[in-house]
């Protein structure tokens, strides 16, 4: 089959999982047709093997009489013919003749008719197949022009590849030490200006609370002296 031949030239491509089972389902579907075209022939073919056997049935029983109603008799009386048993014989047969002449015409009717849809059917199946066909090409010029891409892809990674140029070893060493002592000295700094911030706060909440001790001082001595509101203020002492 069409499908099977181009699944075959086109596995070593590399297809990928929804092209394969494009090309499978219309490899089933191809394969459901050739069934049912075979079907439809072992029917004809049975048909006329059916016809086949009444014909010769009818050949049979026509022996059958001649030998009975003329043979044996001929036998019989030593030579001696019955010509009316044997123009009675003669007149069967050309009366069957003609009414197998008179049913002929109907039968090839019949059979032009089969003809002319089994050829109508060939039609329709040739379309399909020609449509199938060409889905089939645009779908490998496609696949075709993908595997173009990506060889062009791994030619240009190649190329890179080839052009990468990897660090030397003690460098890559003396790197990453000087990499390792840089951050210890940042975990050194980071503590220190930890500490120094602590510090900074610590002090900030001293000098707010000696503010605070200042400020009652001189309101305390404003009060006592009221009639020297300019006495001199007496600083508490700040170890």
């Amino acid at each position: 089959m069409h499908c099977v031949s181009l699944l075959h030239t086109y596995e070593e491509q590399h297809l990928d999982l929804r092209q394969k089972i494009y090309i499978a389902q219309k490899e089933m579907e191809e394969t459901k047709r050739d069934i049912k075209e075979a079907q439809r022939r072992n029917e004809i073919d049975k048909a006329v093997m059916e016809e086949a056997e009444l014909r010769l049935s009818e050949i049979r029983r026509q022996k059958f009489e001649f030998e009975r109603d003329v043979v044996k008799p001929l036998e019989e009386n030593k030579g001696q013919m019955d010509m009316e048993k044997v123009l009675g014989y003669i007149e069967d047969g050309i009366k069957r003749k003609v009414r197998d002449a008179a049913d002929q015409p109907t039968n090839i009717g019949n059979k032009l008719q089969n003809a002319t849809l089994e050829s109508e059917e060939l039609s329709r199946d040739i379309t399909k197949r020609q449509e199938t066909l060409a889905k089939i090409e645009e779908e490998t010029q496609r696949v075709e022009k993908e595997c173009a891409k990506e060889k062009a892809l791994c030619e240009r990674l190649r190329f890179q590849l080839d052009d990468c140029s990897v660090p030397d070893v003690m460098e890559y060493i003396q790197v990453k030490d000087r990499h390792k002592r840089l951050q210890r000295t940042f975990h050194v700094w980071e503590r220190k200006v930890e500490l120094s911030e602590r510090a900074l706060r610590s002090y900030t909440k001293a000098w707010k609370r000696e503010k605070a001790d200042v400020a009652s001082v001189d309101h305390t001595e404003a009060r006592a002296s009221p009639g020297h509101p300019m006495a001199v203020l007496r600083l508490p002492k700040i170890n």
